[in-house]
């Protein structure tokens, strides 16, 4: 295929990926066979953990995970330790950042387990739980991006900036009051970055779409 041929299929990447050897065996054929092998070597907890994490963009921390995560019967050391074998596995990587580790899922692995995340019937649940994690998370960063510890907060924020806008995302389809609520406490991270054009568009968005929305979020929100 050409390069704009690869280009327009780069979202389908599990299916393009199918070039394995004729003699090769079949869990090797094709990318997507290769990890289904991988996935279903996983006991039980584990596969459903590794499609709960698939709803994070950009990665996550432990903590974050747990928030996310520990449902059911299944507490957060239950999660921590479940994640940390899917690190040992290679399913998830692990980023060091001095002191602190932030785990990252390659973006096929992540297609796949939100293909299998939606097969479980459990998608919505997760997307939720992401969601409103990230505006409690937001809530509690607003007054620590005017205070001594801003410079840290701000690149929190930065490296979760890809899961705010799944957030948002989520929002204009399911609750805009909840968006609105992240876009207001988390207008001065996107004003100290310079990110004041995209802050803009989300509200404007909103103000379009979220029509669960309160008028006093939405006055807020478009004050900026």
């Amino acid at each position: 295929m050409s390069l704009a041929q690869i280009h327009d299929r780069v979202d389908e990447r599990l299916r393009l990926l199918t070039g394995g050897g004729r003699a090769s065996p079949a869990r090797q054929q094709t990318l997507r066979a290769l990890i289904d092998w991988s996935y279903r070597l996983l006991p039980e907890h584990q596969q459903e953990l590794f499609c709960r994490l698939s709803v994070f963009q950009g990665g996550f921390t432990l903590e974050a995970a747990e928030a996310v995560c520990a449902v059911g019967d299944d507490r957060a050391w239950d999660v921590l330790e479940l994640t940390l074998d899917l690190a040992n596995k290679s399913m998830i990587a692990v980023e060091e950042d001095g002191e602190h580790a932030r785990y990252r899922m390659l973006e096929t692995l992540r297609e796949f387990g939100l293909d299998q995340l939606a097969a479980l019937g459990v998608a919505e649940d997760a997307r939720e739980r992401h969601a409103r994690s990230f505006a409690r998370a937001a809530q509690g960063a607003q007054p620590l991006l005017d205070g001594p510890d801003v410079v840290a907060t701000l690149a929190r924020l930065d490296a979760e900036h890809d899961n705010v806008r799944l957030c948002l995302g989520w929002g204009l389809e399911h609750d805009g009051a909840l968006g609105i609520r992240i876009l207001d406490h988390l207008s001065a991270f996107w004003w100290e970055r310079g990110h004041w054009r995209e802050f803009r568009s989300w509200c404007e968005r909103y103000i379009a779409g979220a029509t669960n929305a309160s008028t006093a979020l939405r006055s807020t929100a478009m004050g900026y």
